[in-house]
């Protein structure tokens, strides 16, 4: 059994205290989680929690605009300099005061940190190698309070500081040494936000907690002059003598100038609320949009300069302790710590990207639902919580409870399923998650305290123990009455679980009692001593052995058919550690939390996973009764219980410093300072005088056995094995490398390429490969592929699929990887761990489905309305479009490099007999004509007759014999008119254009001719040279080219063509 397990996700907070930041591509809000930080994906719809820790809880935090670099403060003052893309902390310093703003320049390449009365400005390291990266630039000073808000300007050389003093200054120049600073006072509150807006940053904004927000602008004035007198004694002495010359230079002054620039108050807007003050603000300089966060639980978002009201909220009861905006303004991140709150609001569809909020208080207890899937916990706060596993969202919370829930079992599979809780309100209440409403309530006669509960397999029966009196109580689900009550413990009842395969009841008593109950019988069949209180206990999953933990630190393993003792192990000195700041004695003597209060076996039931009163969980091998691993929940100092050994200097007359609460000034401690006679504490928010303790309440492996979480003071953690890598160094020999994937590929060892690159774990070689497999040898590619690299192939094919505009191609991957390892992914185990690669497809291809769908929508109303437009056309109009698209096709074509030869047939289905009218050579003569007019006169010189074309047309002896019939007078056309144009394309083109239009006049003006549309095909044909135009009857051609009289050209074109190429336009005197 693998046991390298890290902590993947923390979901029981999702926002804890300081602030919320957006990630530059605005799609990411990182949301400080006590001393954690924890990344929500608002596009794929999931979270994660990055793998390091500050010293404290963060207070603020700040990320470079080009999403290298992540700085993260604490209480203290510790800080983390981190580089997010790698998520490796860089350097660990100490600012030595407390620190409430931070932000990077501009162009990332220094940050600033509010430090004292001033702030400190720190060089970012670049990519150069460098001796100290990380270093200290210059300190700024001049405020007479500390510093609360600072802002840079757009060219990184200004910098704008709000303080506690109530003023604002504006510091130029600050990468120089001749830094210059301008005042801008007038509030009355301290500030809480300090803006530069603007191009040109001539405009700042500054916001008070008062609400008032003031507008500056800065005036360029003209430079003025300033007349300083020159010392006479010290001009003397440097001359060393007196003369009447030196006498009159000292009669003139130096004279400087100077540019009395200002800033000016231009506007003043308050936002003032009854009783209400300004927690939090942000200013987004693109869509100058200022967003503010009250105290009451309400923000605004208003638009500047005028504070013009684009929205007004109230999301919470309590304080808005964060607000940003994402860099293209769009999605507003609102936190609130008390409640430990998230939202993400789009402002302009007014929706709710993102609504999340934790446990008000602690929690108490957790199941993993049958499949893995979900996670349901139970709080202080009396609500009940379903968590996504694999995406840390919480979808669903129930708040039926009015007193802390103390236990929940998911019950059933499928669309049947139900969430069972118990709570020390005397209820016990099922859950339907199809509906997600609460459909049974089941209750005692008496009132009780429940304190554990338990759900058999079949999900029928139901038994809860209670505090007082010592009895477990059992109900059928699906009639909600009270079946029996079991009693005999005498102490209250500490913990329940049924064996899934016996039926069997286990109960665990402060009587130091195990007892094993036939639930259907109503007797108990075995009792087990331990001399000490029992806390918890657990079936392995077989249902053959029950283990249980007492509070001497010792865990029990019982063989449940003998009834017999199978082994102890002793655990009091591994979990041992941790002292509060209250304890009398060291944490190697304390008795404290030298037991286990939770436990549970892994999915083979080899190992067992215990925890308690401390800041450690510990896994042991069951058969040899070792410690095989320990893992420390927390190393957030502030928290009791994490430091081994208290510092001295933090204790007064015994007095834990830490645990006095400070108010403004640090002399003025509000936690100890009570008037006589006061009814009510100085603490009127209620607000905690001690540190909350690290508890491990419950913990719980998963059925697919990779992942397992706990329940305690920092929220649900879930660790899980580290398998999104997608590098394999286990089965990497030297024979693998992009070089051989290469040679693979040149080799045509498609399958030996694809697993190779697999196994390599590079993106772009992974690329090249699948690429260069062919549609057919796709299938046999896939039946080869490793089953254990099936998850990353996924993953890749859903990012291709987005990116790439082979659409098809990937999706001839994606239906053969469903349709060869569908019964692979099927499974439990499996089916878990490519769940997330599953959805990246299956949301990659329904992306592309909805952008197929919304074009073939708009294709068919576009048809529609076209058809419906639509008028019956004669067939005059056939011949109009056909040699206007011909026109159209030849004016494409490239002229000089290549020859042409472009058809377009009329067909006699096209022309009625009856109806249409008669064409003749008169139509072919007027246009000729129109052609002869437009065209440009013949060269005068041989030089220019040789560049010329020829612009040729012909009349076949059907069309002569049709003129001399036709009644009215027409010009006699000759059988061959010659015009010589300039050899140039564009006159080319534009001469054929004419011509076609003149046919196109000349056919829409005397008609068809019935005998001239008898025939087969009408060719217009464009060749070499572009100048020359015929009109060859079918007959004429088949002679010409040398086919016999009948035959169907069209049955063989590319020999027409070949011959026209060769034969119609080889010699021009033919």
């Amino acid at each position: 059994m693998k046991f390298s397990y890290r902590l993947k996700r923390v979901c029981g907070n999702v926002y804890g205290n300081g602030n919320l930041a957006f990630t530059p591509d605005g799609n990411s809000v990182v949301s400080p989680v006590g001393n954690r930080l924890s990344i929500f994906d608002l596009v794929q719809q999931s979270t994660y929690t990055l793998p390091f820790e500050n010293r404290k809880n963060i207070s603020c935090l700040a990320i470079s605009h080009n999403g290298r670099f992540l700085v993260t403060v604490d209480n203290e003052g510790h800080a983390l300099f981190i580089n997010l893309p790698r998520q490796v902390v860089l350097s660990r310093f100490n600012f030595k005061r407390k620190v409430l703003s931070i932000k990077f320049s501009p162009d990332d390449e220094m940050f600033a940190v509010t430090h004292g009365h001033g702030c400190q400005i720190w060089c970012t390291p670049s990519i150069v190698r460098e001796f100290s990266p990380l270093k200290l630039n210059r300190n700024i000073a001049g405020h007479h309070d500390d510093t609360t808000t600072l802002d840079w300007s757009s060219d990184s050389q200004s910098i704008i500081m709000g303080s506690k003093d109530l003023s604002a200054r504006v510091y130029y120049r600050v990468k120089s040494k001749y830094m210059a600073v301008s005042v801008l006072s007038g509030h009355r509150d301290e500030l809480v936000g300090a803006y530069f807006a603007g191009t040109d940053d001539n405009t700042a904004y500054t916001i008070a907690a008062d609400g008032a927000v003031f507008t500056w602008e800065f005036e360029q004035s003209e430079r003025e002059e300033i007349v300083e007198p020159v010392n006479k004694r010290s001009r003397k002495n440097a001359t060393g003598s007196d003369s009447e010359e030196s006498s009159d230079e000292e009669e003139l002054a130096l004279v400087k100038t100077r540019r009395t620039s200002k800033w000016v108050l231009k506007e003043r807007e308050f936002l003032w609320d009854p009783h209400t003050h300004v927690a939090s603000v942000d200013f987004n300089k693109l869509s100058n949009l200022l967003v503010v966060g009250f105290d009451s639980g309400v923000f605004g978002l208003y638009e500047m300069p005028g504070c013009v009201n684009v929205h007004r909220l109230s999301v919470s009861n309590h304080s808005v302790n964060s607000v940003t905006i994402n860099p293209t303004g769009e999605w507003l991140a609102i936190g609130s710590s008390e409640l430990g709150q998230l939202l993400v609001w789009e402002w302009k569809s007014e929706s709710y990207v993102l609504k999340q909020q934790g446990h008000l208080y602690g929690l108490n207890a957790m199941d993993y639902s049958s499949d893995g899937q979900f996670i349901a916990t139970g709080g202080e706060d009396g609500k009940v919580k379903i968590w996504n596993a694999f995406s840390g969202f919480c979808f669903i919370t129930f708040s039926e409870h009015i007193a802390p829930v103390t236990g929940v079992k998911f019950v059933g599979k499928g669309l049947g399923k139900a969430l069972i809780s118990a709570s020390l309100d005397g209820t016990v209440r099922a859950h339907d998650l199809l509906r997600y409403k609460n459909f049974r309530t089941l209750t005692t006669p008496d009132p009780v305290q429940f304190t554990c509960l338990a759900v058999d397999s079949s999900g029928e029966i139901v038994c809860a123990g209670a505090l007082d009196p010592f009895q477990i109580f059992v109900w059928s689900l699906q009639t909600g009455r009270l079946v029996d009550v079991l009693s005999g413990h005498e102490g209250p009842i500490a913990c329940l679980d049924f064996s899934k395969d016996s039926g069997l009841l286990a109960s665990g008593s402060w009587d130091g009692t195990l007892k094993l109950w036939d639930v259907y019988k109503n007797e108990c069949t075995e009792t087990f001593e331990h001399g000490c209180d029992v806390l918890a206990c657990a079936f392995r999953p077989d249902g053959k052995e029950v283990c249980c933990s007492a509070t001497n630190g010792n865990l029990y393993f019982w063989d449940v058919e003998a009834g017999a003792q199978v082994c102890i192990i002793e655990g009091r000195h591994d979990i041992s550690g941790g002292r509060l700041t209250t304890d009398a004695m060291t944490a190697s003597n304390a008795s404290r939390s030298k037991y286990f209060t939770s436990i549970a076996y892994t999915a083979d039931g080899s190992c067992v996973l215990a925890g308690g009163r401390s800041k450690y969980t510990c896994i042991y091998a069951i058969a040899t009764g070792i410690l095989v691993k320990k893992f420390q929940l927390s190393h957030n100092r502030s928290l009791e219980g994490i430091v081994d050994e208290l510092h001295s200097g933090r204790l007064v007359d015994g007095v834990a410093l830490d645990n006095l609460k400070a108010g403004d000034s640090d002399d003025d401690l509000t936690g100890t300072k009570d008037l006589p006679g006061q009814k009510h504490s100085s603490l009127k928010d209620g607000s905690r005088t001690t540190r909350p303790e690290i508890v491990t309440s419950a913990l719980q492996f998963s059925p697919t056995g990779r992942d397992w979480a706990v329940v305690s003071t920092q929220g649900l953690q879930i660790f899980s094995l580290d398998d999104a890598m997608l590098f394999a160094p286990t089965d990497l020999d030297v024979a693998i490398t992009p070089q051989a994937v290469k040679k693979a590929i040149a080799n045509w060892e498609f399958s030996l390429a694809v697993n190779m690159a697999l196994h390599l774990g590079e993106r772009e070689v992974l690329k090249q490969a699948v690429d260069s497999v062919k549609v057919e040898s796709i299938e046999l590619v896939v039946k080869s592929l490793d089953p254990r690299m099936l998850k990353d192939l996924l993953k890749f094919i859903a990012d291709e699929i987005v990116a790439s505009r082979h659409t098809e191609y990937y999706l001839h991957w994606c239906w053969n990887l469903l349709h060869t390892h569908g019964a692979v992914l099927l499974t439990v185990l499996n089916s878990m761990a490519h769940l997330e690669s599953v959805r990246a497809l299956i949301r990659a291809i329904s992306t592309h489905e909805r952008e197929i769908m919304r074009m073939s929508d708009e294709n068919v109303f576009s048809l529609r309305f076209l058809t419906s437009q639509m008028v019956e056309c004669s067939p005059e109009d056939f011949t109009q479009v056909a040699l206007i698209e011909a026109a159209e096709e030849a004016e494409e074509h490239e002229q000089d490099a290549h020859e042409v030869n472009f058809s377009i047939n009329v067909t006699p289905s096209v022309v009625s007999p009856v109806s249409a009218p008669v064409v003749t050579t008169v139509a072919v003569t007027e246009a000729m004509e129109v052609v002869a007019e437009e065209a440009p006169a013949p060269a005068s010189t041989k030089k220019s007759a040789k560049k010329s074309k020829k612009l040729t047309i012909q009349t076949s002896p059907v069309e002569k014999e049709q003129t001399e019939e036709v009644s009215a007078p027409a010009p006699a056309v000759p059988e061959e008119t010659i015009f010589e144009t300039p050899n140039k394309a564009k006159k080319d083109k534009k001469n054929v254009k004419s011509a076609t239009k003149s046919l196109l006049k000349s056919v829409s003006k005397y008609g068809h001719d019935e005998e001239l549309m008898t025939s087969a095909e009408r060719r217009v044909s464009f060749s070499k040279p572009l100048s020359m135009v015929k009109l060859i009857s079918p007959n004429e051609k088949s002679k010409f080219l040398g086919i016999p009289a009948g035959a169907n050209i069209e049955q063989d074109e590319e020999n027409v063509r070949s011959a026209s190429k060769k034969r119609l336009w080889a010699d021009e005197d033919a």
